[in-house]
């Protein structure tokens, strides 16, 4: 099997690597979690041109099986500007309860968000870049058992990407598997934001097998580092995602 890099190629190493040698940087590990994240992504093709954006899903606890930590649902509209680039912007909604907080209330957020995706073919490899802005409000605690009527604002800034490489025929049709590698970083930003600006550091390597053009389901490691808002400490998330991916067609 013969890979060329191209620049995003090169990005992408550069990115996982970066991810390898700076966690271990300025920073104490204070929580540890293994979670399921369970998603479903649906793409609904008004025109050649406008698609609606529907995903849900949910994450168990801590230690893959104590209860759910998170749901979610995120609804959108999608513009095919070329055949390359994608725009998209939408509303989310959110509730999360944190693995520490396994008796306490589930903190709702709100969050508004604008998107940009650039897609490339190279040969057999498709690469994905993708910038995201998120207007994020989340509810605030006046303790893990009680619910705030405020809410804290901030923006998010979130840079994304992927590498598709698949292993049998490169059209993704009925039977195809393909590999998948990502890589995600956050930073958010604000008046709200005390410490620093950084939030999260995604990478993940899976496997997506297609049952036919319209539907195929991902199955993947994901390892989130995460900041904290106390400074200095770090949540190290490992995670099974399972995902399945669908298109519809007016």
């Amino acid at each position: 099997m013969r890979v060329n890099l191209s620049l995003s190629g090169t990005l992408l190493l550069f990115f996982f690597s970066c991810s390898l040698t700076g966690r271990g940087q300025k920073f104490t590990i204070d929580e540890h979690e293994e979670q399921f994240w369970f998603q479903y992504f649906n793409q609904t093709r008004i025109n050649d041109r406008w698609s609606i954006w529907l995903d849900g899903g949910v994450r168990t606890e801590d230690q893959f099986t104590r209860g759910l930590s998170t749901l979610l649902g995120r609804l959108g509209m999608i513009y095919r500007v070329s055949k390359p680039v994608r725009v998209m912007a939408g509303y989310a909604f959110f509730s999360q309860r944190q693995a520490y907080q396994l008796e306490g209330v589930a903190q709702p957020g709100h969050r508004f968000w604008q998107m940009m995706q650039y897609q490339r073919d190279r040969r057999r490899s498709q690469f994905t870049h993708a910038v995201r802005l998120e207007q994020r409000f989340r509810r605030k605690l006046n303790s893990p058992y009680e619910l705030s009527e405020n809410y804290r604002f901030n923006y998010r800034f979130r840079y994304s990407l992927s590498w598709q490489y698949p292993l049998r025929s490169p059209r993704l049709d009925k039977g195809d598997l393909s590999i998948i590698l990502l890589e995600e970083v956050m930073v958010n930003f604000g008046k709200q934001v005390v410490y620093d600006n950084f939030d999260q550091n995604r990478a993940m390597a899976g496997l997506r097998y297609y049952f036919n053009k319209d539907n195929n389901v991902m199955v993947a490691y994901l390892n989130v580092f995460q900041k904290k808002q106390e400074p200095g400490l770090v949540r190290i998330s490992n995670n099974i995602r399972i995902s399945y991916f669908q298109t519809l067609h007016f």
